[in-house]
């Protein structure tokens, strides 16, 4: 977490190198990107996507295929009936998301500085920025905004290896491996063992469990050991100022032109699979 709110993407950075655009698996970077895509969705508000069994289901067989074995035998041991009621996962959810104990925050299980986590969040905001993305109506820190950029970052990489763009191959790739060591990688073991502490009867506790299991499977394909900050104890999510009344809504807004980028001009702006909206700036 090492650069400042002025400083843009790349600058003062120690990023992860990348190889040769040919050594590398398309196909699995692809799969990479819809099964974090699916984690975003059955973790999202819309808790039919979790009850009906299809999403769940599509993840499992992606997470097979990619071989994230641990991960597909959590989703697979789920109770079925234990997901099947959506006003059940309503309560499950809001008590994850929205008024438990257990914070969805990355900058929630680490140490603040003398002015607080403005670094942190603004360090993630550029990761976002840089892509052309932006999160409102919640912090950049949030587990689903970050699982988003995740699958767009495995996406937009997947896409410079299928046109052969060394340039592009390469930027995308020291970005996403640096955002996986320095956030996405970092906390999420946390997360989940609070919350088998905290909340061992919440029905998305599996969910986050296999997700764990996914990140660590996917760093160490990267191979990169994701940074641990010293662990504090932090206040539940009612001491968080965050508007309860509206559901946290994660929208990624149009690209910012692209002088303005640390991204070759030929890297695609596609959004993919993730499920947002679209915002566009005045």
């Amino acid at each position: 977490m090492t650069s400042s709110a002025a400083a843009p993407l790349g600058a003062e950075r120690d990023f992860v190198p990348a190889g040769e655009v040919g050594a590398t698996d398309s196909e699995l970077l692809g799969l990479e990107s819809a099964a974090f895509a699916s984690f975003a969705r059955i973790l999202g508000q819309e808790v039919e996507l979790l009850a009906s069994g299809q999403t769940l289901g599509l993840l499992i067989e992606t997470l097979i295929e990619i071989g994230a074995t641990d991960a597909a035998d959590t989703l697979t041991a789920m109770d079925e009936a234990a997901i099947s009621n959506p006003e059940e996962l309503t309560y499950a959810w809001t008590m994850l998301f929205a008024r438990g104990t257990v914070p969805p925050y990355e900058t929630s299980y680490m140490t603040p500085s003398m002015v607080g986590h403005t670094n942190e969040l603004a360090d993630i905001a550029a990761f976002y920025r840089a892509f052309g993305l932006e999160v409102v109506n919640e912090r950049s820190d949030h587990l689903l905004p970050e699982l988003e950029f995740a699958s767009l970052a495995a996406l937009r990489e997947s896409q410079a290896v299928d046109e052969a763009n060394q340039e592009a191959f390469e930027v995308v790739h020291s970005a996403r491996a640096t955002f996986m060591r320095d956030h996405l990688g970092c906390w999420v073991d946390e997360f989940v063992e609070r919350l088998e502490r905290e909340e061992p009867e919440n029905r998305y506790l599996p969910v986050v469990e296999a997700l764990a299991f996914f990140i660590g499977d996917v760093c160490d394909g990267l191979g990169i050991e994701p940074f641990k900050p010293v662990i504090v104890p932090t206040p539940g999510l009612g001491d968080i100022d965050i508007d309860s009344d509206d559901s946290p809504v994660v929208c990624f807004g149009d690209p910012v032109p692209i002088e303005d980028l640390e991204m070759p001009a030929d890297v695609s702006a596609d959004s993919g699979p993730l499920s947002v909206r679209p915002v566009r700036r005045s």
